[in-house]
């Protein structure tokens, strides 16, 4: 950024925002805080180097008087920092790269996956099959499908049974406790087209994780597999609550008008029908998360150690990309490798393109990678 009207001049924008840690009850995610142009260009502006209002009118284009609204209602959200001498400083993990370094990172991560898949995914589909005949009465299974099952078990297990602990521990030591009770790392990346030809399954707006609303959670992980709109209103708790209850209780949800919302399930696929016979279509686990964590295969030492070296490669090539005082969050991030989003849809692309995962309906992908746990 030699040019101080840089940003006025070419303007960046951000894609996949997502966060790294814990979200409140209301569940109010990067992206509502972080949507607007005027914002993404603020928090880059000081992302390298911290700048005063005025500093960052100029660079952005816009008038003082709107950076210091904009300022001031991401300071107190806990998205931006002020520093010494009345300057800020952006408190987000922002990614950017060139084209050489992606490629890298691409046969980097596509090594990862490989190696994923030969010591760990063959042992959890053995596994996996020992699930779907042995649990018929703790999960519910649409249509009793083993694919649609597979598909989402392999990346719920890759998500949270390839966790190294003390990586994610140090990782979460960044976490920002912020005015909504949420206490999460804050991400984005820069669009840049380049990112879109390695990383075609990976960027949605729309973020994953598990979600908790009383006595039911909710986990998905969300990329260009799945066909769901972009929008976080497609997980209201009223939503789920009603499936819980439709498919396990075999009763309707006692509700003021049933239909508006039968009607808006029906519409996102989380009804369906086969043979004219509706039925749920969405995976139901009877089965804590923790409980069906416990069924599935555990971490493998030699993966530990492939993390570790590819990591390192990652760190040491990208971390041109982040200003210095980054430095220690993105190493932290980077060794959690093996459950990110960029090795798991490799995972996903790799299996399918030997065939061990099999194509999908458009209605199952309205649902992929998603299980609804229920007390």
């Amino acid at each position: 950024m030699n040019d101080n009207r840089e940003l006025a001049i070419k303007p960046i924008m951000f894609i996949n925002q997502g966060y790294i840690g814990n979200l409140s009850q209301n569940w109010m995610i990067t992206h509502y805080y972080v949507s607007k142009k005027i914002t993404q260009n603020i928090l880059y502006s000081v992302y390298h180097k911290d700048k005063s209002i005025v500093e960052i009118a100029e660079m952005i284009g816009v008038k003082p008087s709107y950076v210091e609204e904009e300022i001031n209602y991401l300071e107190v959200n806990g998205f931006i920092d002020k520093v010494s001498n009345n300057k800020y400083q952006t408190n987000m993990l922002i990614h950017d790269s060139s084209k050489e370094i992606i490629e890298k990172n691409h046969n980097l991560y596509q090594k990862c996956a490989t190696d994923i898949i030969d010591l760990y995914i063959f042992k959890l589909i053995k596994q996996c099959k020992e699930i779907f005949y042995s649990n018929n009465d703790k999960l519910y299974i649409p249509l009793n499908d083993y694919n649609f099952f597979l598909w989402s078990m392999v990346t719920f297990a890759c998500l949270y049974k390839l966790e190294i602990p003390f990586f994610k521990e140090k990782l979460l030591k960044f976490t920002t406790k912020r005015k909504d009770g949420s206490d999460y790392i804050a991400t984005a990346s820069v669009n840049r087209n380049i990112f879109f030809s390695f990383n075609d399954s990976i960027y949605n707006t729309y973020p994953s994780g598990m979600m908790t609303f009383n006595d039911i959670r909710i986990w998905q992980f969300n990329c260009a597999k799945d066909n769901r709109i972009n929008d976080w209103s497609q997980s209201l708790p009223y939503k789920f609550k009603y499936l819980s209850i439709m498919k396990i209780r075999n009763e309707r949800i006692q509700h003021e008008d049933p239909k508006p919302l039968e009607k808006m399930l029906q519409n996102n696929h989380f009804i369906a029908n086969y043979n004219e016979k509706e039925y749920v279509n969405m995976l139901i686990s009877k089965l804590s998360v923790e409980e069906l964590l416990n069924l599935l295969p555990a971490l493998p030492d030699d993966l530990v150690a492939i993390n570790n070296f590819i990591a390192e490669e990652i760190f040491n090539q990208s971390k041109i990309f982040y200003p210095n005082h980054k430095h220690k969050l993105y190493n932290a991030y980077c060794y959690n490798l093996l459950y990110s989003d960029q090795v798991v849809v490799r995972v996903l692309n790799q299996l399918q393109n030997n065939n061990t995962l099999k194509p999908l309906t458009e209605i199952q992908k309205a649902t992929l990678n998603m299980i609804l746990f229920i007390n």
